[in-house]
């Protein structure tokens, strides 16, 4: 009898196969994540600073990783003379400012924040003396401050993320001169 005609053989080979084949499917279950269980994908970071008279003056945009931020003037806004714009960021509540750096009157794009942003921290610019840099804390009070918030809880705050393209039937048209 040849070893190809063995239905010994074949039996056992089509067991060892198939149990190569559920141990594979399972392996491959259980070393995958569902997507459902990674989480949502991380999301820009936004803040409003806003002076003493609780009206916008700078918006700061956080990419989602929090390693890289963009202030930019909300209106026209200049330091008085002998002074500039500083800015602060404090990462949780009653921590110390850190100085991120000067400002120019137009907004700044920080691409390698020494710290991350998180929701939450506070960001603040403050009116320094004119020098090459900042002090390590600063000279007075924040002349505007802003919270970071996650662009997912926009909504939530009654703050819509993205424009609609096409108005609904019920949806008021943008009043001119708004984005």
């Amino acid at each position: 009898m040849r070893l190809w005609d063995n239905t010994a053989l074949w039996r056992n080979l089509t067991f060892a196969s198939a149990a190569l084949a559920l141990l594979a499917v399972g392996a491959a279950l259980l070393l995958t994540v569902p997507l459902g269980a990674r989480g949502p994908a991380p999301r820009p970071t936004v803040a409003v600073l806003v002076d003493a008279a609780r009206e916008a003056v700078w918006l700061a945009l956080a990419n989602p990783a929090g390693t890289r931020l963009e202030l930019r003037a909300l209106r026209p806004i200049s330091p008085p003379p002998g002074r500039v714009f500083a800015l602060w960021l404090i990462d949780r509540p009653g921590g110390v400012p850190r100085a991120l750096g000067l400002v120019p009157p137009g907004g700044r794009a920080i691409d390698q924040l020494p710290v991350l942003l998180r929701p939450g921290a506070t960001l603040g610019v403050s009116l320094e003396p004119a020098g090459d840099e900042v002090a390590s804390a600063p000279s007075g009070p924040l002349e505007q401050s802003g919270t970071v918030v996650a662009t997912d809880a926009l909504p939530a705050l009654g703050i819509a993320s993205s424009t609609p393209k096409e108005n609904e039937p019920g949806e008021r048209a943008p009043v001119s001169g708004s984005p």
